[in-house]
């Protein structure tokens, strides 16, 4: 079927509207289409431009979105920048399709990227009328406060950090004790009987039941907006399942508060909140030897983060 032109867009844009508005259902529905277009190839050409807009990797399968162009993206784009960080919402993290990145394996283990934009949560929110705070894809790590919660041992709490900050992070203070970063999504694994046995290709990967690690992988940010290095942060505020039993992800969100927590599933003698993984996404792979560096063993405290001065985005 042949594209529809700007002005038919807007047109069915505003029939979508007022469908919307109305809160119809199926038999409505259907009447008012017909009502609104009682043309069929008008309604057929509706249809399809409701189905582009819906989901458009059915109608343009050649705009998904590969692992390669992923991984790219995150090394190469300026998250402050609005427009090349929007691209990397709608075409990859938030896509309908989303592509997901091996990133390497410890012992019989595999883990890897599963593309999303929200999973870790700041401790306390902040006032959201607050015309610089950034969308909640950018947090901050704030190393000096350590929370009450979830538990540790009194031997391994660090003494001289604080329970609670007082202030947001702000995008371009380099000074700042922790770091600025971007959410890219959740950290999975799957389990082999040994490490020959993983698999090696995205075919053979897409085959396993992937788990996940209440890890999140975020791309810490330098003060020009770029990647400086590829970190897990795990999450104090996992959401349940839902009331029907279904995914994770769709339920409320409840905090951590037993000492079980921060501990990968390939290494159960190590507990941490935050480690680096590695420099940028492209050094990742399946044959590539995940390794735990600059590990944080204490809870740590997220916080939202404000634009300041003259702002992020160049």
């Amino acid at each position: 079927m042949e594209q529809t032109n700007a002005l038919d867009k807007a047109g069915f844009q505003s029939i979508w509207d007022e469908l919307y508005r109305r809160n119809l259902d199926l038999a409505d529905y259907c009447k008012a289409m017909n009502e609104l277009m009682p043309d069929e190839s008008t309604k057929d050409s509706f249809r399809f431009w409701a189905l582009s807009r819906a989901v458009p990797h059915l109608t343009h399968p050649e705009k998904i979105m590969t692992p390669a162009q992923l991984v790219n993206r995150i090394d190469s784009i300026n998250f402050f920048n609005e427009d090349e960080h929007e691209r990397l919402l709608t075409e990859g993290l938030r896509a309908h399709v989303r592509p997901w990145v091996p990133l390497g394996k410890i012992g019989n283990h595999l883990y890897r990227l599963a593309p999303s934009p929200a999973g870790l949560r700041a401790q306390r929110e902040e006032d959201k009328q607050n015309p610089n705070l950034l969308p909640a894809c950018y947090l901050g790590v704030n190393t000096t406060v350590q929370p009450q919660q979830p538990e540790l041992p009194l031997s391994r709490r660090a003494t001289n950090l604080s329970a609670q900050s007082d202030m947001s992070a702000e995008s371009d203070d380099a000074d700042a004790p922790g770091f600025i970063f971007h959410q890219l999504g959740a950290l999975e694994y799957i389990e082999a009987d040994s490490e020959d046995e993983l698999p090696t290709s995205l075919g053979e990967a897409d085959d396993w039941d992937w788990e996940r690690t209440c890890f999140m992988v975020v791309a810490r940010l330098g003060p020009f907006g770029r990647a400086s290095g590829i970190y897990v942060i795990f999450d104090m505020f996992p959401r349940q399942l839902d009331d029907l039993g279904g995914d994770y992800g769709r339920g409320p969100r409840v905090q951590i508060t037993h000492g079980n927590w921060g501990i990968p599933p390939s290494c159960k003698g190590e507990q941490f909140s935050c480690a680096r993984i590695g420099d940028m996404m492209a050094k990742f792979g399946f044959e590539h030897q995940l390794d735990w560096t600059e590990k944080i063993e204490h809870p740590v405290e997220l916080v939202r983060v404000a634009r300041i001065m003259h702002g992020v985005a160049t």
